[in-house]
């Protein structure tokens, strides 16, 4: 079994930290000191489709494996942690819809 990152793995981590870089990172100073909830940051990733990045295909998500899901957890956290937290408890609401829906 091979730990190394997939191509594609490693081309979205790239598109991750310059996404982060540009939208995320220069507003978590702001959100840090106001202790507001980070809704630019939020619309920044909703604009790329990060809060499907977890759901299947079949519930109109990405589909992404886990690997995947956690280099976009790490990424957005290297830049703004809120807006990490942010984007991992938004599919917290698909959980019972993908675990008992039928």
């Amino acid at each position: 079994m091979s730990y190394d990152l997939t191509v594609e793995q490693r081309a979205f981590r790239d598109m991750m930290r310059q996404f982060v870089d540009a939208k995320i990172a220069p507003n978590a100073e702001e959100y840090d000191r106001s202790q507001e909830f980070p809704w630019k940051n939020f619309e920044a990733c909703k604009d790329i489709e990060l809060p499907s990045l977890g759901v299947p295909t079949e519930y109109g998500g990405a589909g992404a494996d886990m690997v995947t899901q956690a280099i976009m957890a790490e990424e957005l956290a290297r830049g703004c942690a809120s807006t990490s937290v942010t984007i991992l408890i938004s599919k917290l609401g698909m959980l019972p819809v993908m675990n008992f829906a039928s």
